[in-house]
């Protein structure tokens, strides 16, 4: 697990969610992603209409945000990153907030590789750094490469309020 720090301006990501139980996010993100690329399969080449041109303009697929809730529960969000056009409407925007990022990065499936690098963010890292998280530190973004290849590169990114010393 390769880890960067960075900072980045505020962006938004469009895409579909599902709330699942926190417990249950690693199966359940093989079939969210599932049922996005079946979704994703139906758009012609050449896009219908705007919505379908959001999507395919804004990668829809490429990126992932699990937004933790009050009650044991996450909202996982498959997405791209949105500049702007129309939202489909079964699509919502979540807006991220400039901030300082801890970057995690592995290669291999993606989504074996991206349960793999949450639980080692949670279980390694977090504790050793001890590092302070903003209000928004439920919220990850997920990235993907090419999600089909055994080698897919993914990140997983965590907002935080300050960079540890160092680093």
């Amino acid at each position: 697990m390769r880890t960067e720090y960075i900072h980045r301006p505020a962006f938004g990501i469009i895409g579909s969610t599902r709330v699942v139980d926190a417990g249950r996010l690693g199966t359940a993100r093989s079939e969210i992603w599932k049922a996005h690329d079946e979704r994703c399969a139906l758009i012609p080449e050449v896009p219908r209409d705007e919505s379908e041109e959001t999507i395919r303009r804004c990668s829809v697929g490429t990126h992932g945000a699990c937004i933790s809730t009050c009650n044991d529960t996450v909202e996982h969000l498959v997405g791209g990153i949105f500049d702007e056009g129309t939202i489909p409407q079964d699509m919502q925007v979540f807006r991220v907030p400039e901030g300082d990022w801890a970057v995690f990065s592995a290669t291999g499936p993606a989504c074996e590789t991206m349960d793999d690098l949450q639980r080692r963010v949670w279980t390694e890292w977090y504790p050793e750094v001890g590092i302070l998280l903003t209000p928004c530190g439920d919220a990850t973004i997920e990235h993907y490469g090419d999600r089909d290849s055994p080698d897919c590169r993914c990140e997983l990114w965590v907002m935080v309020r300050r960079r540890p010393e160092g680093l």
